[in-house]
């Protein structure tokens, strides 16, 4: 594991969210739903405007349209009602997988980055680490590495922190959850030693 690699990635990371975070909570709680479900974050780290805004890329294969169409569904009843009480992320992110499941071409990471930013309105966090798309094969490279097990993984959405190594199991699931998705990518987690 590229544990220096990491270690300089974190900080930034953390201000990605903090600025995700800014975003979400100046917008009512109708416009969060709205812009987390069609995938919109601050176009720019350090400078969070609400006037300032993308899609968000890994979204592409998803696409603007798909994106919207689950945004419509989540301020319809039942799903709207049941956000509106919501009492944590992991609340919100049971709504966003019943959207998914009714809707073609949604998948776990729109179920789970959606879930996500309509709780950061909140100040919410999950607790557990999710496990999609990149995350998901970020945490199969530890296991080929030997530094999860593959039994903690097998059929799992989500998985306690406690499981990971040392260097991750001492952050936040949510930040887990981006290093394992950009350690896939970047080969962090290749020909690791700890």
């Amino acid at each position: 594991m590229k544990i220096k690699e990491i270690q300089d990635y974190i900080p930034q990371a953390q201000q990605y969210y903090s600025d995700v975070e800014d975003y979400y909570r100046s917008l009512s709680f109708e416009e969060a739903v709205q812009n987390a479900a069609q995938a919109i974050i601050p176009s720019g780290i350090k400078s969070c405007s609400t006037s300032k805004t993308a899609f968000a890329s890994h979204q592409r294969r998803v696409g603007k349209k798909k994106c919207k169409e689950g945004a419509e569904k989540l301020l319809t009843h039942p799903f709207w009602s049941e956000l509106e009480n919501a009492k944590s992320f992991e609340d919100i992110f049971r709504v966003t997988e019943k959207v998914k499941a009714q809707t073609e071409r949604l998948g776990d990471l729109w179920s789970y980055d959606t879930a996500q930013r309509i709780a950061l309105h909140k100040g919410w966090y999950p607790n557990e680490v999710y496990l999609q798309s990149g995350a998901k094969d970020g945490a199969k490279s530890l296991v080929k590495e030997g530094h999860v097990k593959s039994l903690v993984l097998k059929g799992k959405r989500h998985v306690k922190r406690e499981h990971f190594p040392d260097i991750l199991k001492e952050l936040k699931p949510y930040l887990i959850e981006n290093i394992l998705c950009v350690g896939k990518r970047e080969g962090w987690f290749i020909n690791s030693k700890l």
